[in-house]
């Protein structure tokens, strides 16, 4: 599983620090070694009962691409491609 938090820092103190949203990526175990299939699950502040958004990202080519382009694919897919 790959988590990514997003955190707000106010003013660089880390003792204030509050989770904004969290985004968990799953390997579903459905890909091959090429290629892998993933889960995803989009949540407002890092609670479970606060999932904003689910889906999956079909295909990704995991030899040729990195993580942030996995990331990129799972935000396109949740979010759509929107201008302004």
């Amino acid at each position: 599983m790959i988590k990514i938090t997003i955190e707000l820092i106010p003013f660089g103190v880390l003792a204030e620090k509050k989770t904004l949203a969290t985004i968990a990526i799953v390997n579903n175990g459905s890909g091959t070694t090429e290629t892998g299939n993933y889960d995803y699950m989009l949540s407002k502040q890092n609670l479970p009962e606060s999932i904003w958004k689910t889906g999956k990202v079909f295909n990704f080519k995991r030899k040729r691409h990195n993580v942030y382009k996995l990331l990129q694919l799972v935000l396109k897919d949740a979010l759509g491609e929107k201008n302004g």
